[in-house]
């Protein structure tokens, strides 16, 4: 079917199948590949979560010519953009999808004007680490407060909208959330604890209007917004009167 359509060239995005040698031969010009990290980092399904969830401060778009190997052909084009403190998996893919879109055109200009003539450079002579973005399961949106807290604050950035704990008895999905030093907690939310004696993921406040407080394996963590199994997302004084946080609950 593909061969019958005489494609000068094919692209290739977020697709989730690795494609044989035979079907990239096909179309004239090349099969060509928009990636959203920068390559060799985070080769593999899901760049944009793993750049989220090891705390890369830059990612960006490769275009690359696909071989069969994973993620591992040539780069034609590439831009970086910073990953900023408030972006999550959907804020990112957004920026990461309009760049991709951008730099596809630009590559195919170049393509068409200079086919046979492409000035590409090999993963090889990158000088970046090889990483792999495996695919993300349903065990890596379980959030443990045995972590740290940045790993939690991480993860609910990077599995956006679907990291979750389980809060009496029903899955609640952690949309926001705030790291706490220890000055916060005391100074502003007139909070005292030794961290060394307080089991994770115990309530340790309720600031009115705001969220409440649960202990991590390192800094507290201020929930800001969640979602209840069922129910609508919430923040504020809507979350505290949905979820009726008490002090001292320990949430597992």
């Amino acid at each position: 079917t593909l061969r019958e359509k005489d494609c000068d060239i094919f692209i290739v995005i977020a697709y989730g199948k690795i494609l044989s040698q035979e079907i990239l031969d096909i179309p004239k010009f090349g099969s060509w590949n928009a990636h959203a990290s920068l390559l060799p980092r985070w080769r593999g399904a899901a760049p944009i979560h793993w750049a989220l969830l090891s705390g890369d401060t830059l990612t960006g778009v490769g275009i690359m010519k696909m071989e069969k190997g994973l993620d591992t052909g040539n780069i034609l084009l590439e831009e970086k953009i910073s990953i900023e403190s408030n972006d999550n998996l959907i804020t990112l893919t957004k920026k990461l999808s309009k760049l991709s879109a951008k730099l596809v055109l630009n590559s195919l200009k170049i393509i068409e004007k200079e086919p046979k003539d492409l000035k590409t450079t090999s993963q090889i002579d990158i000088d970046r680490k090889i990483k792999y973005a495996r695919m993300i399961n349903k065990l890596d949106y379980f959030i443990k407060f045995s972590d740290s807290a940045l790993n939690i604050n991480r993860k609910v950035k990077g599995l956006y909208p679907r990291a979750y704990i389980n809060y009496k008895n029903k899955n609640l999905k952690i949309l926001s959330v705030k790291i706490l030093s220890k000055e916060e907690l005391v100074n502003k939310y007139n909070i005292k604890m030794n961290h060394e004696n307080i089991e994770p993921g115990k309530i340790i406040g309720i600031i009115q209007d705001l969220g409440f407080i649960v202990s991590t394996n390192t800094e507290p963590i201020l929930i800001l917004e969640a979602k209840l199994e069922g129910k609508k997302s919430s923040s504020k004084k809507q979350l505290l009167q949905q979820l009726r946080p008490e002090i001292n609950t320990l949430i597992i």
